[in-house]
Protein backbone atom coordinates (compact mmCIF):
# COMPACT_ATOMS: atom_id res chain seq x y z
CA UNK A 1 0.00 0.00 0.00
CA UNK A 2 3.22 2.11 0.17
CA UNK A 3 2.53 5.03 -2.19
CA UNK A 4 -1.24 5.12 -2.25
CA UNK A 5 -3.42 7.78 -1.52
CA UNK A 6 -6.90 7.43 -0.88
CA UNK A 7 -9.52 10.59 -2.33
CA UNK A 8 -12.67 11.44 -2.76
CA UNK A 9 -14.20 9.10 0.26
CA UNK A 10 -17.34 9.38 0.93
CA UNK A 11 -19.11 7.33 3.77
CA UNK A 12 -23.14 7.38 5.08
CA UNK A 13 -24.79 6.05 7.77
CA UNK A 14 -29.00 5.53 7.79
CA UNK A 15 -31.56 4.10 9.88
CA UNK A 16 -34.13 1.93 8.31
CA UNK A 17 -37.21 0.18 9.44
CA UNK A 18 -34.98 -3.04 10.11
CA UNK A 19 -31.66 -1.71 11.51
CA UNK A 20 -28.76 0.48 9.93
CA UNK A 21 -27.40 0.67 6.59
CA UNK A 22 -24.14 2.06 6.11
CA UNK A 23 -22.99 3.06 1.70
CA UNK A 24 -19.31 4.14 1.54
CA UNK A 25 -17.49 5.03 -1.66
CA UNK A 26 -13.91 6.47 -2.43
CA UNK A 27 -10.75 6.07 -4.64
CA UNK A 28 -7.27 4.71 -4.34
CA UNK A 29 -5.00 6.13 -6.74
CA UNK A 30 -1.58 3.86 -8.48
CA UNK A 31 -0.67 1.35 -7.75
CA UNK A 32 -3.39 0.18 -6.35
CA UNK A 33 -5.79 1.98 -8.82
CA UNK A 34 -9.19 1.01 -6.89
CA UNK A 35 -12.70 2.51 -7.44
CA UNK A 36 -15.04 1.66 -5.02
CA UNK A 37 -18.10 3.61 -6.58
CA UNK A 38 -20.29 1.74 -3.63
CA UNK A 39 -20.03 -0.41 -0.78
CA UNK A 40 -22.66 -1.21 1.88
CA UNK A 41 -23.02 -2.88 5.01
CA UNK A 42 -26.37 -3.98 6.47
CA UNK A 43 -27.01 -4.45 10.08
CA UNK A 44 -30.02 -5.42 12.34
CA UNK A 45 -31.26 -3.13 15.08
CA UNK A 46 -28.73 -4.80 17.20
CA UNK A 47 -26.01 -3.76 15.05
CA UNK A 48 -25.74 -7.55 14.00
CA UNK A 49 -23.98 -7.75 10.60
CA UNK A 50 -26.69 -9.12 7.46
CA UNK A 51 -25.64 -8.34 4.37
CA UNK A 52 -22.40 -6.88 2.55
CA UNK A 53 -22.29 -5.65 -1.12
CA UNK A 54 -19.03 -3.84 -3.29
CA UNK A 55 -19.07 -2.81 -6.54
CA UNK A 56 -15.78 -1.68 -7.51
CA UNK A 57 -13.29 -1.45 -9.92
CA UNK A 58 -9.45 -2.80 -9.65
CA UNK A 59 -7.23 -1.90 -12.04
CA UNK A 60 -10.03 -1.57 -14.64
CA UNK A 61 -11.57 -4.59 -14.14
CA UNK A 62 -14.88 -5.34 -12.61
CA UNK A 63 -14.75 -6.46 -9.01
CA UNK A 64 -18.48 -6.79 -7.07
CA UNK A 65 -19.38 -9.59 -4.11
CA UNK A 66 -22.74 -9.91 -3.05
CA UNK A 67 -22.62 -11.74 1.08
CA UNK A 68 -25.05 -12.61 2.98
CA UNK A 69 -24.82 -13.16 6.68
CA UNK A 70 -27.28 -15.91 8.76
CA UNK A 71 -25.96 -16.21 12.36
CA UNK A 72 -22.59 -16.78 12.01
CA UNK A 73 -22.49 -18.19 8.45
CA UNK A 74 -22.16 -16.11 5.53
CA UNK A 75 -22.49 -16.88 1.80
CA UNK A 76 -20.54 -14.99 -0.62
CA UNK A 77 -20.55 -14.84 -4.48
CA UNK A 78 -17.65 -12.92 -6.26
CA UNK A 79 -17.04 -11.76 -9.71
CA UNK A 80 -13.78 -10.39 -10.91
CA UNK A 81 -12.84 -8.52 -14.24
CA UNK A 82 -11.13 -11.60 -15.33
CA UNK A 83 -13.76 -14.48 -14.76
CA UNK A 84 -16.26 -11.80 -16.81
CA UNK A 85 -14.16 -11.84 -19.34
CA UNK A 86 -14.54 -15.47 -19.63
CA UNK A 87 -11.20 -17.66 -21.09
CA UNK A 88 -9.41 -16.03 -23.96
CA UNK A 89 -7.53 -17.29 -26.96
CA UNK A 90 -4.17 -16.16 -27.45
CA UNK A 91 -1.09 -16.61 -29.37
CA UNK A 92 2.20 -15.35 -28.71
CA UNK A 93 2.22 -12.61 -31.51
CA UNK A 94 -0.84 -11.19 -30.13
CA UNK A 95 1.25 -9.51 -26.75
CA UNK A 96 3.68 -8.06 -28.99
CA UNK A 97 0.97 -6.22 -30.63
CA UNK A 98 -0.96 -5.31 -28.04
CA UNK A 99 -3.70 -7.01 -28.48
CA UNK A 100 -4.40 -7.80 -24.29
CA UNK A 101 -6.09 -4.60 -22.86
CA UNK A 102 -5.58 -5.08 -19.13
CA UNK A 103 -3.03 -5.38 -17.09
CA UNK A 104 -4.15 -9.23 -16.35
CA UNK A 105 -5.95 -11.74 -18.39
CA UNK A 106 -6.65 -15.29 -18.24
CA UNK A 107 -5.92 -17.17 -21.20
CA UNK A 108 -4.75 -20.43 -23.32
CA UNK A 109 -1.85 -18.89 -24.90
CA UNK A 110 -0.21 -21.02 -28.18
CA UNK A 111 3.32 -20.45 -28.71
CA UNK A 112 7.05 -22.17 -29.49
CA UNK A 113 9.17 -22.19 -26.22
CA UNK A 114 12.89 -21.86 -26.12
CA UNK A 115 15.20 -23.72 -25.80
CA UNK A 116 17.04 -21.92 -22.96
CA UNK A 117 15.33 -20.89 -19.56
CA UNK A 118 16.17 -20.14 -16.02
CA UNK A 119 14.97 -21.49 -12.63
CA UNK A 120 14.47 -19.78 -9.61
CA UNK A 121 12.97 -21.67 -6.67
CA UNK A 122 11.97 -24.62 -8.78
CA UNK A 123 10.19 -22.52 -10.80
CA UNK A 124 10.68 -22.29 -14.22
CA UNK A 125 10.59 -19.11 -16.56
CA UNK A 126 11.06 -20.03 -20.37
CA UNK A 127 10.31 -17.98 -23.19
CA UNK A 128 7.57 -18.07 -25.46
CA UNK A 129 7.49 -16.95 -29.11
CA UNK A 130 5.89 -16.68 -32.41
CA UNK A 131 8.11 -18.94 -34.01
CA UNK A 132 10.27 -22.13 -33.46
CA UNK A 133 13.68 -21.14 -32.58
CA UNK A 134 12.71 -17.39 -31.97
CA UNK A 135 15.52 -15.38 -31.72
CA UNK A 136 13.90 -11.96 -30.72
CA UNK A 137 13.81 -9.68 -28.11
CA UNK A 138 12.07 -11.70 -24.79
CA UNK A 139 8.46 -10.33 -24.72
CA UNK A 140 6.36 -13.47 -23.23
CA UNK A 141 7.89 -16.36 -20.52
CA UNK A 142 5.51 -18.86 -19.56
CA UNK A 143 5.99 -19.64 -15.10
CA UNK A 144 5.48 -22.94 -14.66
CA UNK A 145 6.69 -25.05 -11.32
CA UNK A 146 9.11 -27.64 -12.58
CA UNK A 147 7.07 -30.51 -10.81
CA UNK A 148 3.93 -29.26 -12.65
CA UNK A 149 5.81 -28.43 -16.23
CA UNK A 150 4.87 -31.94 -18.32
CA UNK A 151 1.18 -31.35 -16.81
CA UNK A 152 0.84 -27.67 -17.60
CA UNK A 153 2.44 -27.36 -20.89
CA UNK A 154 0.93 -29.47 -23.88
CA UNK A 155 2.76 -29.50 -27.18
CA UNK A 156 0.63 -29.50 -30.40
CA UNK A 157 1.70 -31.69 -33.69
CA UNK A 158 3.26 -28.20 -34.98
CA UNK A 159 5.68 -28.40 -32.58
CA UNK A 160 4.06 -25.28 -30.30
CA UNK A 161 2.59 -25.80 -27.26
CA UNK A 162 -0.53 -23.87 -25.26
CA UNK A 163 -0.60 -22.67 -21.86
CA UNK A 164 -3.27 -22.00 -19.65
CA UNK A 165 -3.20 -19.40 -16.68
CA UNK A 166 -2.69 -16.09 -15.91
CA UNK A 167 -0.61 -14.19 -17.60
CA UNK A 168 0.46 -10.97 -15.95
CA UNK A 169 2.41 -7.78 -17.56
CA UNK A 170 5.86 -7.71 -15.28
CA UNK A 171 9.13 -9.77 -14.72
CA UNK A 172 10.77 -10.00 -12.08
CA UNK A 173 13.90 -7.44 -12.47
CA UNK A 174 15.99 -10.06 -10.74
CA UNK A 175 14.84 -12.67 -13.45
CA UNK A 176 15.20 -10.17 -16.17
CA UNK A 177 18.60 -9.60 -15.28
CA UNK A 178 19.36 -12.98 -15.26
CA UNK A 179 18.48 -13.56 -18.49
CA UNK A 180 20.17 -10.60 -19.82
CA UNK A 181 23.35 -12.07 -17.97
CA UNK A 182 22.95 -14.95 -20.27
CA UNK A 183 23.23 -13.12 -23.11
CA UNK A 184 19.43 -12.87 -23.96
CA UNK A 185 17.78 -9.73 -25.05
CA UNK A 186 15.09 -8.60 -23.38
CA UNK A 187 12.03 -6.17 -24.13
CA UNK A 188 11.60 -3.52 -21.86
CA UNK A 189 7.54 -5.05 -21.05
CA UNK A 190 7.88 -8.53 -20.72
CA UNK A 191 4.12 -10.54 -20.19
CA UNK A 192 4.93 -13.49 -17.76
CA UNK A 193 2.02 -17.02 -18.55
CA UNK A 194 1.71 -18.10 -14.62
CA UNK A 195 0.61 -21.47 -15.58
CA UNK A 196 -1.88 -23.47 -13.73
CA UNK A 197 -3.17 -20.31 -12.35
CA UNK A 198 -6.55 -19.23 -12.32
CA UNK A 199 -8.96 -16.41 -11.42
CA UNK A 200 -9.09 -16.17 -7.61
CA UNK A 201 -5.47 -17.41 -7.19
CA UNK A 202 -2.94 -15.81 -5.17
CA UNK A 203 -1.96 -12.80 -7.39
CA UNK A 204 -5.66 -12.10 -8.00
CA UNK A 205 -6.85 -12.64 -4.30
CA UNK A 206 -4.53 -10.11 -3.06
CA UNK A 207 -5.44 -7.39 -5.52
CA UNK A 208 -9.16 -7.92 -3.95
CA UNK A 209 -8.25 -8.21 -0.49
CA UNK A 210 -6.58 -4.81 -1.00
CA UNK A 211 -10.11 -3.51 -2.74
CA UNK A 212 -11.84 -5.25 0.18
CA UNK A 213 -9.71 -3.62 2.70
CA UNK A 214 -9.78 -0.13 0.67
CA UNK A 215 -13.74 -0.26 0.89
CA UNK A 216 -14.43 -1.54 4.53
CA UNK A 217 -11.90 0.96 5.74
CA UNK A 218 -14.43 4.00 4.73
CA UNK A 219 -16.71 1.95 6.44
CA UNK A 220 -15.42 1.91 9.43
CA UNK A 221 -14.41 5.67 9.24
CA UNK A 222 -18.59 6.08 8.90
CA UNK A 223 -20.10 3.67 11.54
CA UNK A 224 -16.85 5.26 13.96
CA UNK A 225 -18.09 9.15 12.85
CA UNK A 226 -22.00 8.17 13.43
CA UNK A 227 -20.99 6.53 17.01
CA UNK A 228 -19.31 9.58 17.88
CA UNK A 229 -21.84 12.05 17.00
CA UNK A 230 -24.57 10.05 18.38
CA UNK A 231 -22.38 9.91 22.04
CA UNK A 232 -22.35 13.83 21.27
CA UNK A 233 -26.04 14.27 21.19
CA UNK A 234 -26.79 12.04 24.60
CA UNK A 235 -24.15 13.16 26.43
CA UNK A 236 -26.32 14.99 29.33
CA UNK A 237 -25.89 19.08 29.78
CA UNK A 238 -25.77 20.72 32.71
CA UNK A 239 -28.03 23.94 33.26
CA UNK A 240 -26.38 26.38 35.20
CA UNK A 241 -29.26 27.75 38.16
Amino acid sequence: MSGCEPNDREADVTRTADGWTVASSGRLGAPAEIIARRVQVQYDAAWNPRSLSVDSTVRGQLFSMQSTIAGTVATTHIVNGTQAGGLQQLTAVDFGSGKPQSRMVYADVRGHLGRTYLSKENYLYIPMYTEANGKAPVLLVVGVNERDANKRLHAEADGSVIVRGIADKGLEGDVKYAFEKNGMSVADTVWVVHAGRAPGDDRMAGTIMMAIGVALAGLFFAVDSYKKRKNAAMRPVQIPS
